[in-house]
């Protein structure tokens, strides 16, 4: 990447997310970094969606309605029409932290990285729980499918960043998923490419009831695996060794 301020995509895909998707507009338009492109598509929301988003159109690049089949789908027409030279997207009822995106692109570019993620930060009844450092996620893990709750551990989708030369050189998010369209997408981008870690805080994923997130089983059907709950302690651990000897060199 040249030494001009490298360009930002964010999508937000959404449906009737009324309830949040002010929150997650204004984390997005209000940080403090210029160069940011936003687009939202918007799979035909019968709620308020429409009226907020267009509160803010002048600072949204593309806002289209369309019909989709599933998050994934909007999520991919998003990035067709995107320029940037980052891709990323942030789910309506999620939202970033306070200036913390110009930190993190700035990583980006200093280092020349091409797949990140950052610390992973959750929200349940109003109380945020953030993790003490950047989750270490292995190359190979990743490709091989192991990174998901019943064994290595889920990776943050709101806290991950990567070049659109990786994005179209994988093929993109597969659409034919309703849940697990990320999961396949981090395997795809890790035949190519480590996925870096970078000790910032980043965005904050939104528990709820009813979220589609929440539908485990659905999620390991999808994933042709079979759920059970565990507790990621190896993860942890193996994150904390590789923050201590290697420092994050990020």
């Amino acid at each position: 990447m040249n030494r001009k301020q490298i360009k930002l995509s964010i999508i937000t895909p959404n449906l009737n997310g009324g309830r949040y998707i002010e929150e997650t507009i204004k984390s997005v338009i209000n940080q403090n970094y210029n160069n940011i492109e936003y687009i939202i598509i918007d799979g035909g929301s019968t709620d308020n969606s429409h009226k907020i988003i267009k509160k803010y159109s002048k600072y949204i690049k593309h806002f289209k309605i369309r019909k989709d089949k599933n998050m994934y789908e909007a999520i991919s027409y998003g990035f067709k029409l995107a320029t940037g030279d980052i891709f990323t997207w942030i789910n309506s009822d999620d939202f970033y932290y306070k200036n913390f995106l110009s930190l993190i692109l700035k990583k980006i570019k200093d280092n020349n990285y091409n797949f990140i993620n950052c610390i992973s930060s959750s929200k349940k009844n109003n109380k945020i729980t953030t993790y003490p450092i950047a989750f270490y996620f292995p190359q190979k893990y990743i490709a091989k499918g192991k990174c998901h709750k019943s064994d290595y551990g889920f990776i943050p989708q709101e806290s991950v960043f990567f070049t659109k030369k990786l994005y179209l050189k994988c093929g993109g998010v597969p659409v034919k998923y309703n849940l697990a369209g990320d999961y396949y997408l981090w395997k795809k981008m890790a035949i190519y490419q480590k996925l870096k870690p970078i000790n910032l805080k980043c965005a904050v994923f939104r528990k709820s009831k009813g979220q589609l997130s929440g539908d485990m089983l659905g999620y390991y059907k999808e994933i042709k695996k079979e759920y059970f709950y565990k507790r990621n302690l190896f993860r942890f651990l193996l994150s904390l060794f590789y923050f201590i000897f290697y420092t994050y060199k990020s």
